[in-house]
Formats: C-alpha cells, sequence, structure tokens
C-alpha cells in the first residue's frame, strides 16, 4: 500500500497501487482506479509515481529476504535437478506433463489414451 492525501488534507488513505489504472495532473492529481473509481490527491504525479517505484522495491527486497531466510534454513529447494525435493522427502520429485485436451479421451476421470 502507498498512503496519499486527499485534497482537503487532512484525510490521508492507503491505496493498493496495482489497481491504479492511470493517472492525471491537470492540474490536481487524479487517480484513476481500474473499477472507475478517482481519488484527488495533494501529491504531484512525480511524488506519487516514486512512491509506487518505492512501494515495488519494498516487495522486491522482502521477497529476497524470505528466500535468502529460506536458503539458509534449508527449506528452499528452489530450481535444479531434483536432489532438492528427493533429500528433504525422501522420494523422487513429481513431474507434470501438459496434455491438450484433445488428447484426452472420454472416460474415467479424464485418463489419457495409451500410445
Amino acid at each position: 500500500m502507498i498512503v496519499l492525501t486527499r485534497l482537503n488534507g487532512t484525510d490521508r488513505f492507503g491505496i493498493n497501487p496495482d489497481l491504479v489504472e492511470r493517472i492525471h495532473a491537470s492540474p490536481d492529481t487524479t487517480l484513476v482506479m481500474v473499477n472507475g473509481m478517482r481519488h484527488i490527491v495533494t501529491e504531484s504525479l512525480d511524488e506519487v509515481i516514486t512512491l509506487v517505484v518505492e512501494f515495488r522495491a519494498r516487495v522486491l527486497t522482502y521477497a529476497h529476504r524470505l528466500a535468502d531466510a529460506g536458503d539458509a534454513a534449508g527449506s528452499f529447494t528452489g530450481p535444479g535437478t531434483g536432489t532438492e525435493a528427493r533429500a528433504e522427502t525422501g522420494r523422487e520429485p513429481t513431474h507434470l506433463s501438459i496434455v491438450h485436451p484433445h488428447d484426452v479421451l472420454p472416460g474415467p476421470a479424464g485418463q489419457r489414451p495409451r500410445k
């Protein structure tokens, strides 16, 4: 969330920047949300953009810290040959395949045809 100030200068509110469709600055800064709702704020267009960029940087930083903490604890397997999953669970990793709906014959539980 980013925190902005309504045009009256006293009400502050948080907004999810992922739901902002566009921002106008003529002359007041207006945020148009994906659902069509509009918010007029005291911050300038550049200030709002900076807040959004900083928010996304915080999200990425937090995600990297979580991944690093997982690596240190040995719980994050990440991509690889599958030996990580085998070591943790004692069994082979599950391999998924993509099946096109036209390749599946009608039958119990959509079983694949034998080839």
